[in-house]
């Protein structure tokens, strides 16, 4: 789904105008990306946890010349998705493993 069509299904739902719409979703990312640069992790129930996560420079092997290759440190942001937006139950507590883990 493109971000047009998603403000379209959500002008559609709320009956607010497409204008107002686009402020809303387009601040809305905005914010995700900022709190998510600044190092923060950005939990949004029903889908995910948006964070960064940094790799380490390092060296590499390039398979067919068995040349190494230099890999510059990389930040990048994931998405781990929730267990519903895997199709997966959600987690059931187990009934009393608080009084076990003190005992």
């Amino acid at each position: 789904m493109k971000i047009d069509s998603m403000i379209a299904s959500v002008a559609e739902a709320t009956q607010m105008p497409r204008k107002d719409v686009k402020k809303v979703v387009t601040a809305l990312f905005d914010s995700i990306k900022k709190a998510v640069e600044a190092g923060e992790k950005v939990n949004v129930p029903g889908l995910g946890v948006f964070q960064q996560r940094e790799r380490a420079a390092g060296e590499r092997v390039n398979p067919k010349t068995g040349e190494t290759v230099s890999v510059a440190a990389a930040r990048f942001t994931v998405l781990k998705p929730s267990r519903s937006v895997l199709g997966l139950p959600k987690r059931q507590k187990a009934a009393g493993a608080k009084g076990a883990a003190a005992g």
